[in-house]
């Protein structure tokens, strides 16, 4: 239990330590977030393994032109054919930016308009997808402290071991080993000279937030538009 505890005890200090130094520093913008927000769509798909069944999806939904009736026709395919697990929740993939699905289908998804769906079939490394893009279900209000979260969270494992790296070349460390021992007692342990208690200082470079890739220009799939 006392090993625990220490192990909970130090946990606490480190984590105080980087919150003090390098965290303090890492910040994002309202503009940065907002961004981000904008760079994201809101994508529900159907996934097949053959072009002509893809195509049989889309000659189904051909004739419908209300929006809420495709929306429920699409969910319907989703879940009687798709092959991917988002086919349980009518193939809503929910939102994303780019740089998260494969070239492919985030070329395709990118170039729809909210309304619209693939006219044919988009081939990835997977199957063959029919898109399908719909409004987005958060605000930027509702959305924007989980965003900041993630990316603060990326930036924090960013530079946190390179925090700890230049705190282990600081240290002065030594390798203890004795050959002359039996092979069941031989170990490797680190030796800390602790006669004086060392000052380690060590410099971190503020962390600076990337600005956001620019969006991506793309060509536009052939597409569908419904009406409302």
């Amino acid at each position: 239990m006392d090993f625990f505890r220490d192990e909970y005890k130090k946990d606490l200090l480190i984590n105080k330590l980087f919150e003090e130094t390098i965290f303090k520093n890492i910040a994002v913008s309202e503009v940065d977030l907002l961004k981000i927000y904008n760079d994201q769509i809101r994508v529900k798909h159907i996934l097949v393994p053959t072009e002509e069944l893809a195509e049989d999806m889309i000659s189904e939904l051909d004739g419908i032109e209300y929006y809420d009736e495709f929306e429920v026709k699409f969910a319907e395919l989703a879940q009687e054919h798709s092959t991917c697990p988002s086919g349980t929740k009518g193939g809503d993939l929910g939102e994303f930016g780019k740089g998260v699905m494969v070239p492919e289908f985030e070329e395709a998804a990118f170039g729809l308009e909210v309304g619209e769906y693939t006219g044919v079939p988009v081939m990835t490394q997977f199957g063959y997808h029919v898109l399908f893009r719909v409004d987005r279900e958060q605000t930027f209000e509702d959305a924007k402290d989980s965003i900041k979260n993630t990316i603060l969270a990326s930036k924090k494992d960013e530079v946190a071991p390179v925090f700890i790296q230049q705190l282990v070349q600081k240290a002065d460390i030594e390798m203890v080993y004795n050959p002359a021992a039996e092979p069941a007692e031989q170990e490797a342990e680190l030796a800390v000279d602790n006669a004086e208690e060392p000052v380690i200082e060590v410099v971190v470079d503020e962390p600076v937030v990337d600005e956001p890739a620019d969006e991506l220009v793309v060509d536009e799939p052939e597409v569908a538009v419904l009406e409302e």
